[in-house]
């Protein structure tokens, strides 16, 4: 029997093979399967996505900072001023207003100023009472708008003190009804009574005068007046012309001598004038008016003038205190109150002290007492009336005042 080569151990156990050999090949086809099936599943390597761009919400956005005002004086320009952060993203930044009193948006752009501030000015022609109400506003360099501070369904008000020049003016046409235009013409009789050379005296001592010197002579005159007015309705409230046309009667002109040789139209005094004059009101309460007069009495060659003060407001309760002067035809001085506390009725009562229409006549100082009213008939038509009481410091008696004229204004 032939002996085994291979070591028996002395148990006579077979001797087990190594494992280590095992395990290393197992581990290596392992591998090599697995190799090709993990570079099958593995992605090819990517450039990464682009970060989304950051929205605007997230960017540094333009913030505004202002004190906003609260009242402005009216017809003062309105500015506001601002501090902006940002405003390289702006293409432009604008204050939109409005008045109260109209109707629609209006803009105005903020400029950068030297202190780096922006600054919106409102025109002072467009501050009026009684109120400016704004918000604002930018567009971007995209085209977005953006509100700053408050909006056009809740804007800020400012409140405007006082009045502006364009509306103290509309609120003085709306006390005239809206009319600026006024054509006016009137006529009026004084009568002064009956007036003798003897004057008057009772019948004891009448005796002792001619019936030529206690003949009364008549002593009156009537008047004829047109105008056009215009209202300015400023400082120079109104300006007037127009002509008129005085007759009259003077008993001095009877009494003289030389009457007889004296041609017709030099023994009935009268003037032919055309007139001009201004009116101011320098106050709702307070104004003033001068007048011009040029024109022909029996003499030749006339003229004079005029004016007077008035406290109140033109149309309405209104005191008035003047004087009238043409050389050859006398002086008139008077006082009026006006009057309008019934609608659309405005009345009058007037003193006045003259002596027209002859200055010459020693005795011919008197006094016109009349009451007046106006009636409003019909859109701008006016009609008026006038009745009175009239005399003279040498009248025997006294005689009325009547008359009366037509208006029309727009």
């Amino acid at each position: 029997m032939r002996a085994s080569s291979a070591c028996t151990p002395l148990d006579g156990t077979r001797p087990t093979a190594p494992l280590f050999p095992w395990v290393v090949l197992g581990v290596a086809l392992a591998l090599l399967a697995a190799g090709p099936a993990s570079a099958q599943q593995e992605p090819a390597p990517t450039e990464a996505p682009p970060s989304p761009a950051v929205p605007p919400s997230s960017a540094a956005q333009p913030l505004l900072f202002h004190v906003p005002p609260t009242s402005v004086g009216a017809g003062a320009p309105l500015e506001v001023t601002a501090t902006l952060t940002e405003s390289w993203q702006l293409r432009t930044l604008s204050l939109a207003y409005r008045r109260l009193d109209r109707d629609g948006w209006h803009a105005v752009p903020f400029r950068q100023v030297s202190t780096g501030d922006f600054a919106a000015v409102v025109p002072g022609d467009e501050v009026a009472s009684p109120a400016i109400e704004y918000y604002v506003e930018s567009v971007d360099r995209e085209g977005r708008t953006r509100r700053h501070f408050a909006s056009p369904e809740r804007p800020h008000r400012v409140e405007v003190i006082g009045l502006t020049s364009a509306q103290e003016e509309r609120i003085e046409e709306d006390r005239f009804g809206g009319a600026r235009h006024r054509f006016a013409a009137r006529s009026e009789w004084s009568d002064f009574g009956d007036r003798s050379v003897a004057g008057w005296m009772p019948e004891a001592r009448r005796p002792g005068y001619t019936e030529a010197q206690l003949r009364p002579r008549t002593d009156d005159f009537v008047e004829f007046h047109a105008d056009y007015a215009y209202r300015l309705l400023g400082i120079v409230e109104s300006i007037h012309f127009g002509f008129g046309i005085v007759r009259g009667h003077a008993p001095r002109l009877d009494y003289e001598s030389d009457v007889g040789s004296r041609p017709a139209d030099q023994r009935a005094p009268g003037f032919n004038y055309g007139w001009s004059g201004l009116a101011f009101r320098f106050h709702r309460y307070f104004g003033m008016g001068v007048d011009v007069y040029l024109g022909a009495t029996q003499y030749g060659f006339d003229g004079g003038g005029g004016g007077f003060f008035r406290i109140g407001h033109t149309a309405e309760t209104h005191f008035d205190l003047g004087v009238d002067y043409v050389s050859n035809l006398g002086y008139r001085a008077w006082a009026t109150f006006e009057w309008d506390t019934v609608p659309y009725v405005p009345m009058s009562l007037t003193a006045e002290f003259t002596d027209w229409p002859d200055p010459g006549d020693d005795a011919g100082d008197g006094v016109r007492l009349w009451y007046g009213a106006s009636a409003h008939v019909w859109q701008g038509l006016i009609l008026s009336a006038r009745v009175g009481y009239a005399a003279r410091h040498g009248s025997n008696t006294g005689g009325p005042i009547v008359g009366g004229g037509v208006a029309y204004e727009f």
